[in-house]
């Protein structure tokens, strides 16, 4: 989809484009210098030391993380994080993730023109797009309005986890904890008879309780990581299973490997 957007952007514009195959480093045989070009987390993360041959890259189809962010600042070419669905046909929001002027610098998603945000009685993101829809698209994206065309993306009202009444966003603790753990993960929720679901960290790596315990015991002395947010169980499995696009499926890996 990502190449056909890419397309269509060329036609409507009057770009020359190349074209290549799909590839985790599209850049790898890549001399000549671009103004724009698009790309998925995994592919900017492998082409780090050729990024500068274009000016400016979009980034979508996954969160960009914040060791990904940081490799990114020294770089010369401008980086945004883009937000939009299925349901928006392209996107409607950018986010700046390079050149910042100082450290402490923090950027929103900010709307794109004739574009109208709000939230729902969940807290989740309300779209009002006229050129897109004639209708407001409702998503199960859990925000915060930081003004009228900025917001802050907080994670899926869909993973969101109950534990005892304490309302658990499993992408805010990923964020917060994805430099201590190695391997790829991520914390989801299991039914429990006492806090109606208890939060659970899921790694892919081999089934080891040693190695399962050390990361308990990192993960315990995140900063900023309030005792509600500590997984009450670690589990190891050896595979996860992924959509077509990369993107892990929680449910499904954690009923492939027997945890729910």
């Amino acid at each position: 989809i990502a190449g056909k957007m890419m397309l269509v952007r060329a036609l409507v514009l009057g770009w020359h484009i190349d074209v290549i195959s799909p590839s985790s480093t599209p850049l790898q045989n890549i001399q000549k210098k671009y103004d724009f070009s698009a790309m998925v987390p995994l592919q900017l993360f492998h082409s780090i030391e050729k990024i500068h041959l274009i000016k400016k890259i979009i980034v979508g189809g996954g969160v960009v993380s914040k060791e990904l962010v940081q490799l990114i600042q020294p770089l010369s070419s401008q980086i945004f994080a883009t937000y939009g669905m299925t349901e928006t046909i392209t996107h409607i929001a950018i986010k700046k993730l390079n050149n910042f002027t100082d450290n402490k610098e923090k950027t929103y998603y900010k709307t794109l023109p004739e574009v109208v945000i709000e939230v729902d009685e969940r807290g989740c993101l309300v779209i009002d797009a006229p050129k897109i829809s004639e209708k407001k698209i409702y998503t199960n994206d859990l925000v915060e309005i930081i003004s009228e065309n900025e917001f802050e993306w907080l994670g899926r009202f869909d993973s969101v986890i109950n534990s005892g009444g304490i309302k658990l966003i499993p992408e805010q603790i990923e964020s917060k904890i994805e430099k201590f753990i190695n391997n790829r993960f991520f914390i989801a929720g299991l039914p429990d008879e006492v806090l109606g679901e208890k939060l659970i960290l899921v790694i892919e790596a081999e089934n080891n309780k040693n190695s399962t315990d050390e990361v308990l015991n990192q993960v315990k002395k995140v900063k900023g990581l309030n005792k509600f947010e500590v997984p009450k169980q670690v589990f190891c499995v050896y595979d996860f299973l992924e959509t077509e696009t990369g993107k892990i499926k929680r449910q499904e890996t954690l009923q492939k490997h027997g945890i729910l």
